[in-house]
């Protein structure tokens, strides 16, 4: 059975406008923090492989400091990263208020149209249920993600109104609940294949659930379906718009250092970089967590999707299994629509 919750976000609310007042509210937070939803949040961030993250204690003394830290004083990037995000809830608690009582009223059903959107860019075979959703005022840089069963998504990415929704959302992260149960019967470590084709693969995961789940049209991918909206983060989307020709070219010089390549650090190293950083530089200036969604996101959906286009989901799902042919399936895409400019000789 399929199941949702979302009583922590009130209570969240209660402890920001407490605390607004100057109340010590660290006891009353500590509780809620206790909630099991906020406890895989916590549990999920303290063991996350790719970033910095941070024990209950930690974010309690974050929180009760958070108005006066420095950036330079908080030691986790998930605190640091979400510091803003969380005054921004503070200063707006009603709004918020307004904003969750649209949420309230989202339940099951919606998860369960949510999912099968998901299914839709899925093998037939994979199935998605006992599903849990999450929605909670966030405590780290994830706005969605999900973690065992669970789906989180957090109150602000949800009613930012730069998407997605939380019906795309709950999708998105549905297909990769689906994803990860083929990895499971699939063994990775036997796919011997150049570090440039694991670059093709590391877009996979989220360019398939972009594309299939939030209705992406980009470059070089059509929608799923032509009489709906897109659902992406605009300001990431628009970035990687306008700056397709850098990226593409970049991609290029990416794989083609890497068709040689056997240090797995180096791949690491220029897929974080390039593909999955939430910085970018503008006009020589650095601008943090200016990407919501990164890049691999986009380019993703982007190459992804147009295999789906011109050959079906079935050569996408053949191609994740048995990957030796992605370049040659994806230069015979572009050949299709007359992009033989952004072909990839490797």
């Amino acid at each position: 059975m399929n199941t949702m919750s979302h009583e922590t976000i009130p209570a969240m609310l209660d402890i920001m406008e407490k605390y607004n007042q100057g109340s010590n509210i660290r006891e009353e937070l500590s509780t809620l923090l206790d909630h099991p939803d906020y406890q895989k949040e916590l549990e999920r961030y303290g063991n996350h492989p790719m970033r910095k993250g941070f024990t209950k204690e930690e974010f309690l003394n974050f929180f009760i400091n958070i108005r006066t830290l420095k950036s330079t004083d908080i030691e986790s990037l998930d605190l640091k990263t979400r510091q803003k995000d969380l005054l921004e809830i503070m200063d707006n608690i009603e709004f918020y208020r307004s904003s969750y009582n649209k949420i309230k009223m989202i339940n099951t059903k919606h998860l369960e149209e949510a999912i099968i959107i998901a299914k839709n860019g899925l093998p037939k075979s994979i199935d998605i249920s006992g599903v849990h959703v999450m929605l909670i005022v966030g405590l780290g840089m994830s706005g969605g993600y999900i973690y065992k069963n669970n789906i989180m998504g957090d109150l602000k990415l949800i009613v930012s109104g730069d998407g997605p929704n939380l019906s795309g959302l709950m999708a998105h992260e549905s297909h990769h609940l689906g994803l990860f149960k083929i990895m499971e019967k699939t063994d990775m470590s036997k796919q011997n294949v150049s570090l440039s084709t694991k670059l093709m693969l590391s877009f996979f995961g989220e360019g398939t659930a972009i594309k299939y789940c939030n209705n992406f049209e980009g470059k070089l991918t059509s929608k799923m379906y032509p009489n709906k909206s897109s659902d992406v983060v605009k300001q990431s989307f628009d970035y990687y718009l306008n700056n397709f020709d850098s990226i593409y070219n970049q991609l290029r010089i990416d794989l083609e250092s890497l068709k040689n390549e056997k240090d797995e650090k180096k791949f690491e190293e220029i897929f974080m970089k390039n593909y999955f950083s939430f910085d970018i530089e503008i006009n020589g200036i650095l601008h943090e967590n200016y990407l919501t969604q990164p890049i691999c996101y986009f380019i993703g959906a982007d190459i992804w999707g147009l295999i789906h286009d011109e050959f079906g989901i079935e050569k996408v799902f053949e191609l994740f299994d048995e990957p030796q042919n992605i370049f040659s399936v994806y230069n015979r895409s572009l050949q299709n629509i007359g992009r033989k400019d952004l072909m990839i000789e490797m």
